[in-house]
């Protein structure tokens, strides 16, 4: 992030971190029993019989209002029927994600919104192997963890920001394009470059910046199920496949393109890994898309022409 700031410094007259918005959850202890239902149902003056139309009223009430709420926030309304648990249907739809505002042209907003903090780590109490230690555990949805959702969003809005600050400054990027298409060696061997024509390549620089990297970094499970995503699931298939993606990230990281997330077996990308893979998709796609439609404008006059018959004349000068 000071990189971001000491870059535009002059456009920037200063900076705000906080959350923009926490969402509490908790039960109505006073209506989970028979009594505190009847006290409710006396203190709206219902009588025990029109209970049923009372709560056909309300559950009305509810829909309408959370299909309102889904069209003013341009997401679809669903309907869970049956016996499927609500929460675990939300944890499994509810995304994280980095959101980026340009406020009137004088604001930038960045937002990290985490509505899964099952993938993140927090240090306390839990249990491991039967007995009670301190260790990391699996972020929950609690007050008590609201200091670690802090540390999480921050660090992804800086790390967002990091990688930002290369965007408008081609020439360190353009340097490190010549240096990472040369071989190198490293503990006394040898890795081969890289080659910013290959498609090959692209492809895995893309899944590499993909945005939900930016929260807590990348496994190699993570790379295979975006370049892989129809390969075979047996274990000698998948074994093979992650022995090629290792190769590739180490080929990476010996350049400093990747580091490691320290006490984890992820992978984040450097501001050195921003630069030069933004750099080298910026120049594939402009070269070769200017390439290619320049074959595709070759091939339709091609084809006009080819469907242009000249007309052949007889010997008593008549068209045929």
């Amino acid at each position: 992030m000071q990189t971001f700031i000491q870059k535009f410094a002059e456009k920037i007259t200063g900076t705000l971190e906080c959350f923009d918005r926490v969402i509490f959850k908790g039960h109505l202890m006073k209506l989970s029993f028979a009594e505190g239902m009847e006290t409710f149902l006396a203190q709206q003056g219902l009588r025990i019989k029109d209970f049923g139309r009372f709560v056909r009223i309300q559950s009305d009430q509810l829909v309408l209002h959370a299909k309102m709420t889904a069209s003013k926030a341009q997401r679809p309304y669903r309907y869970l029927p049956g016996k499927i648990r609500k929460d675990d249907e939300a944890r499994r739809i509810g995304k994280n994600g980095i959101k980026m505002y340009d406020k009137f042209g004088l604001i930038l907003r960045i937002e990290t919104v985490i509505n899964n903090p099952y993938g993140f780590l927090v240090r306390r109490h839990g249990n491991r192997k039967g007995q009670r230690v301190i260790g990391w555990f699996p972020m929950t949805k609690g007050v008590t963890g609201l200091h670690r959702f802090a540390q999480v969003a921050r660090s992804a809005n800086h790390q967002y920001l990091t990688a930002l600050s290369v965007a408008n400054d081609p020439a360190p990027a353009q340097q490190l394009l010549r240096l990472c298409t040369r071989r190198v060696q490293h503990q006394q061997r040898s890795y081969r470059g890289f080659n910013p024509a290959a498609d090959e390549d692209i492809r895995r620089f893309k899944a590499l910046l993909q945005g939900q990297h930016h929260l807590h970094g990348f496994q190699n499970a993570d790379v295979r199920a975006v370049l892989y995503p129809d390969a075979p699931t047996d274990p000698t298939s998948q074994r093979r496949l992650a022995g090629r993606v290792r190769r590739y990230l180490k080929r990476l990281h010996v350049r400093g393109l990747l580091a490691r997330i320290p006490h984890s077996r992820r992978w984040r990308v450097t501001v050195k890994g921003h630069s030069f893979m933004a750099m080298a998709i910026k120049h594939h796609d402009e070269i070769y898309g200017c390439v290619a439609q320049f074959v595709a404008e070759k091939e339709r006059k091609a084809i006009g022409m080819a469907g242009f018959v000249t007309p052949r004349l007889t010997a008593s000068g008549k068209q045929r």
